[in-house]
């Protein structure tokens, strides 16, 4: 709907919305602009020039057209082209020093037009933070976009250059594989003129084994007469030698027998050692015993001691009561003579005093007793604890005597024993050395040139058999080595075929991978603002 030619908007009917905002005085300072002003009262020149800012607040606002109201108001239904639904007049007067006062002024005259402007300023509002919100989507998708874009270029060109060194490689690979297949060849003819030359060596070495063979069959053929005249005096031999076997026999069983007597008497030594050592254990036994029996012994006597003390003890203190008593009894009787005047209560207190004093004497006459047998027991106990510490230094000389008998006696027993074992070590060591000597003698029996002609005989055969050996053990070894290298020569070229044909069947899959390419278009453009949600959506199946 485009706006008048006075610079109001045309409006054919009313809006009845009420308005949640706040009123134009209470509008923050960055929305104070949108406030009317003198110059523009009755129009809404911002709205008319955006067409989606109309549209939206169109389909946002409940649209019901009032003619009365506008009547009422002095408008008219239908009004020429060209020309505003509000007249000139109805704007408010001018005031510069109240900034609301005619917007007060025209809420009193018009009410209907101030909720109708009041209702549009509150969706204008609305709208417009709807928007800036969903232009910071956009930007923020549009910018996404780019940096996508960037990066499936950059991804592009990093295949490229991926599949350049790939040939690159393949190239030098293939070119490589052909030097080592020619080099291969070459050694594999090597190879065969050595086998060759090898086969030729072995037959040439075949046909010297074959002369040697028929020479050693020469030599065993003239060697098995002087193997009969040899056995024949190896027979001679071994006659003298069972009958110096005989002899050695016959002297080894008296060294046996020498042996065993010698044997029975170390066996009689260790018995008697043994029996010393029982009866050394016994004595220490019986020593152990008799010191338990004395300890016991001193106990008692100790706990003998005891008694007495406690008994003496026991004595003195009732003594010392006694004496108490006395004392106080004394002077009880002191002051009742003292009281009495009486001859017949002095003559009773003088009678009790007399018996007082013979209890004294009595018990001071025990007392005595007592001190006098402690004295005796004591002197008795000093006695026998010096006689039990004499029997016990006495027990200890004997002790100490005889486990130096004993020691004696195993110092003697192993020397005797070493000696007795150096004795049979030499025996052994000269009839060693005398059948040694014996069979040394009976071998110098031989003659000595048939000794030499048999070991010359024996060295050539020997000789003979080496060089056989030596040259069959290099003839094997010359064939496995070869066999070895043609066994490696033909895995390196199963080897090369089969990379071969791997790359083979990999280099026709290569231009279906070039062709297979990503189609990213550019999101279309919205003309409708209630389709801002299509180029996420786009970007979604873009991305998918």
């Amino acid at each position: 709907m485009p706006p008048s030619s006075s610079g109001h908007l045309a409006l054919p009917f009313l809006l009845h919305v009420p308005c949640p905002g706040p009123p134009w005085s209470m509008l923050p300072p960055d929305q104070a602009g949108l406030a009317p002003s003198r110059d523009r009262v009755g129009s809404v020149n911002t709205v008319a020039q955006d067409p989606i800012a109309l549209k939206i607040a169109a389909t946002s606002v409940n649209v019901v057209p009032v003619q009365g109201s506008c009547a009422r108001a002095g408008c008219s239904p239908s009004l020429p082209p060209g020309r505003s639904a509000l007249p000139r007049r109805l704007s408010p007067p001018r005031d510069d020093h109240h900034p609301d006062s005619s917007a007060a002024a025209f809420c009193t005259h018009f009410p209907v037009c101030s909720r109708f402007s009041l209702a549009l300023r509150c969706n204008f509002d609305e709208t417009r933070l709807a928007l800036e919100a969903r232009n910071n989507a956009l930007e923020k998708l549009q910018q996404s976009m780019l940096e996508k874009e960037q990066m499936l270029e950059q991804i592009q060109r990093s295949m490229q250059s991926a599949e350049e060194k790939r040939h690159a490689s393949v190239s030098e690979l293939s070119a490589k594989h052909r030097k080592q297949l020619e080099s291969l060849e070459a050694q594999l003819a090597e190879v065969s003129a050595e086998r060759t030359k090898a086969s030729k060596t072995i037959q040439s070495l075949q046909m010297v084994l074959a002369e040697k063979d028929s020479k050693i069959t020469g030599i065993e053929a003239a060697s098995t007469g002087e193997a009969a005249r040899l056995k024949a005096t190896l027979e001679e031999i071994k006659g003298e030698l069972t009958h110096l076997k005989d002899q050695h026999e016959k002297e080894r069983q008296s060294w046996e027998a020498e042996c065993e007597s010698l044997r029975e008497k170390l066996e009689a030594l260790e018995s008697a050692r043994f029996r010393s050592e029982i009866e050394s254990a016994k004595f220490r036994n019986q020593l152990e015993s008799e010191l338990s029996t004395q300890n016991q012994l001193l106990q008692n006597k100790d706990s003998d001691l005891i008694s007495a003390k406690e008994e003496i003890s026991r004595l003195e203190s009732e003594f010392s009561a006694y004496k108490i008593r006395a004392h106080a009894l004394l002077q009880r009787k002191d002051a009742e003579l003292s009281a009495a005047q009486n001859s017949d209560v002095l003559k009773a207190h003088e009678e009790a005093i007399r018996e007082a004093e013979k209890e004294v004497a009595a018990a001071l006459e025990e007392r005595d007793e007592a001190i006098q047998d402690l004295q005796v027991a004591q002197c008795r106990h000093s006695e026998e604890i010096e006689a039990r510490d004499l029997g016990l230094a006495e027990l200890d000389k004997k002790l100490k005597n005889v486990m130096k008998k004993l020691d004696y006696v195993t110092s003697q027993f192993l020397s005797e024993k070493e000696s007795w074992e150096k004795k049979l070590a030499s025996v052994e060591e000269s009839w060693r050395l005398k059948c040694e000597s014996m069979k040394g003698q009976s071998n110098g029996h031989v003659e000595d040139h048939l000794q030499k002609n048999l070991g010359e005989w024996t060295l050539k055969y020997e000789k003979l058999k080496e060089e056989h050996e030596s040259f069959r053990d290099i003839s094997d070894r010359m064939i496995e080595e070869k066999e070895r290298e043609i066994a490696k020569l033909l895995n390196a070229n199963k080897d090369l075929h089969h990379s071969l044909e791997a790359k083979a069947a990999v280099s026709p899959m290569e231009p279906k991978k070039d062709a297979v390419k990503p189609n990213f278009r550019t999101p279309p453009k919205c003309t409708n603002i209630g389709s801002i949600s299509c180029p996420v959506k786009y970007f979604q199946r873009a991305s998918k």
